[in-house]
């Protein structure tokens, strides 16, 4: 894969990791996000045509942005980094709230949960599930 289509194919999994069931809306939020942080207009299909690799040149400050929003570096897209700990948790904890018929009910912040958020949360249905259970200390 070259470099442009592996840039695209990066950006498309952060937004799969973030929308696994797809969002509408999600080409417009990160846009707004994008373009509130540069302090210039980008537009939703902007980010569409980043995503789907019809983009030849990328904008290092656009791709910053975006990957801000999604609490990554931009190393992310170089290669130099990768987010498997981010995709390994994330179905952990989804199956955790499944398994557990948890919900995340209030989240309104537009960015997902950080890796260091997203351990503690786990740590924390552990523990309510070891009370529910009966088999905690307490």
């Amino acid at each position: 894969m070259g470099d442009l289509e592996s840039t695209a194919a990066r950006i498309d999994l952060l937004f799969a990791r973030r929308w696994p069931d797809g969002y509408r809306g999600a080409n417009t939020m990160v846009a707004d996000f994008v373009s509130r942080r540069l302090k210039r207009q980008i537009d939703r299909q902007t980010v569409y045509r980043l995503r789907s690799g019809r983009v030849r040149k990328f904008d290092v400050a656009v791709l910053e942005s975006i990957a801000a929003f999604f609490d990554e570096s931009l190393d992310y897209f170089s290669g130099t980094t990768s987010a498997a700990g981010a995709k390994e948790t994330e179905p952990e904890l989804e199956q955790l709230l499944r398994d557990r018929g948890f919900a995340l009910a209030g989240q309104t912040s537009r960015k997902p949960l950080s890796e260091q958020s997203k351990r503690e949360l786990m740590r924390v249905l552990d523990e309510a599930r070891l009370l529910l259970d009966g088999t905690g200390n307490g």
